[in-house]
């Protein structure tokens, strides 16, 4: 049989990247595109080699989870290893599902409708950690636990684990709702790339960056100043952004929210659980609007 190497490795690149991205939504950890592409790149450069050298151990537990670890740290890295650790384990159910309904599939077409007994394993085991992912997400319907949220800002989308948090209390001082507090990783998603070191940095940071030549004006006019208190800390101002949509929760619980983005140059969750802070009050808020008024891209802000 004649195998068109370039045609094997773009299959293989594109089939790892939606599992990448799959696992990272099951996970609620968000990162770039370009991000993906190198961990998919990664795995099909290993499957490629394992087709061409023929290397036994190259197919394998160790070759295969080796390039599973490298996939997922180009991918998501950094990350605190029990965040690493859980996206590797969503990213093999994710492969156990597809491969499995594959070989389901396959069997039944050379069977004649008999189904091989490991691939109902594999698709049956890669579907229960996909459901136990999305249960665990679902949970958001009292304080204090997880949910998923999703910002849209300059037309990118990033999704993340939000935390919800009855102690954030903060709001826009020009009436734009109240503010959730994000990780300055999140945003690096859906801010252009010369605003992501000035995230880190503070505000100041921010609005000089802003000031650029290189900066469209409608970020300009998406910036805000959230004042804030915290305990040991007598105050001071997180750099805030008007995105142009807000979701929160999964499934039937999901809801468009009017809130501002404020960035935290320092990670909320040193462990890696949650990347936003999201008032609770936002559960039983007003839906907002799609797509939020006030946000122009062209031209001024209405």
């Amino acid at each position: 049989m004649r195998v068109y190497a370039d045609l094997f490795f773009l299959l293989n690149a594109g089939a790892d990247y939606m599992l990448l991205l799959a696992a990272g939504r099951l996970a609620g950890a968000s990162t770039q595109a370009w991000r993906l592409a190198a961990g998919a790149t990664l795995g099909a450069a290993y499957a490629l080699a394992a087709l061409v050298l023929g290397v036994p151990a190259a197919y394998g537990w160790p070759g295969a989870l080796l390039a599973a670890v490298l996939m997922t740290a180009a991918a998501y890295l950094p990350r605190p290893p029990r965040v690493l650790l859980r996206l590797l384990g969503f990213l093999y159910g994710a492969a156990a599902m597809a491969a499995g309904l594959a070989m389901v599939v396959q069997g039944a077409a050379a069977a004649g409708g008999g189904l091989p007994l490991w691939g109902w394993a594999l698709a049956l085991g890669g579907t229960l950690v996909a459901a136990a992912a999305a249960y665990d997400r679902r949970r958001c319907a009292a304080p204090g636990w997880l949910c998923p949220l999703e910002v849209e800002l300059g037309g990118r989308r990033t999704v993340c684990q939000a935390l919800l948090d009855s102690g954030n209390r903060l709001t826009d001082p020009c009436g734009d709702g109240p503010a959730i507090v994000v990780d300055a990783d999140v945003m690096a998603a859906v801010v252009p790339p010369h605003l992501v070191p000035a995230l880190r940095e503070g505000a100041l940071a921010v609005a000089a960056a802003l000031e650029a030549e290189s900066t469209p004006p409608h970020w300009s006019r998406r910036f805000r100043l959230v004042p804030y208190r915290s305990v040991g800390n007598a105050g001071g101002l997180l750099p805030a952004l008007r995105p142009d949509a807000v979701w929160i929760g999964a499934g039937s619980q999901r809801r468009a929210v009017r809130a501002v983005l404020a960035v935290s140059p320092t990670r909320l969750d040193p462990e890696g659980t949650f990347f936003a802070l999201v008032p609770v009050g936002l559960l039983t808020a007003e839906p907002a609007p799609r797509p939020l008024p006030n946000v122009s891209e062209g031209g001024a802000a209405e």
